[in-house]
């Protein structure tokens, strides 16, 4: 069974370039499904476990720019996921379709208050499985930071799971998700693009 992880750490100030060569070139399997991102001193790690036994620190261990991220996590905290379109049936069903995939990022804040609301509206999202939409994208939290996955181009798929939840999705979608969010001030946006690494 695939298990899709998503990893965050922050880099020591000033050592960001070295942060940046480490990540790009540092020697992982060829068959591993793994992607880098980072804004600031922030970066985030998606990856794709086929055996329970692939981690951030199995990856890329705890090189010395890395700050500890605190709670007993070491350099490395892993990231829930709240929200996907769908979600990996078996080996074959999470194969992709081509060679040319180009993995995508985008980064956003919650108000203080607003992440049980946000997550509530998405889990009914989720829940509605009797339309396709996007295979791969999934949005993955960890205290007001969400880190929003996706795959270019879109692989559309109806999801394969049953639903476990009815409910009314707002016909006002972006309107309502707009009111959950700390708006970046340089975009006036609620989510910015990361730069890919890897």
């Amino acid at each position: 069974m695939v298990e899709r992880k998503v990893y965050v750490t922050k880099i020591v100030h000033n050592r960001k370039n070295e942060a940046k060569q480490f990540f790009m070139n540092h020697p992982i399997g060829k068959d591993i499904v793994m992607s880098v991102f980072s804004y600031e001193n922030m970066v985030m790690i998606y990856m794709e476990d086929h055996d329970g036994s692939l981690s951030a620190e199995a990856l890329f261990g705890e090189p010395r720019f890395l700050e500890d991220v605190g709670m007993e996590n070491g350099k490395y905290a892993r990231m829930e996921d709240i929200f996907h379109y769908n979600r990996p049936k078996d080996e074959e069903h999470w194969i992709r379709s081509t060679t040319e995939t180009q993995p995508k990022a985008t980064f956003a804040k919650i108000q203080f208050g607003k992440l049980s609301s946000y997550m509530h509206y998405h889990y009914l999202l989720q829940e509605n499985t009797d339309k396709e939409r996007e295979k791969y994208g999934a949005i993955y939290v960890l205290e007001n930071y969400l880190f929003f996955y996706r795959e270019l181009p879109v692989e559309i798929e109806k999801p394969w799971y049953q639903s476990k939840a009815k409910g009314d999705i707002p016909v006002n979608w972006h309107e309502v998700m707009n009111e959950h969010f700390v708006f970046w001030p340089d975009l006036n946006t609620p989510w910015r693009g990361m730069d890919k690494w890897r």
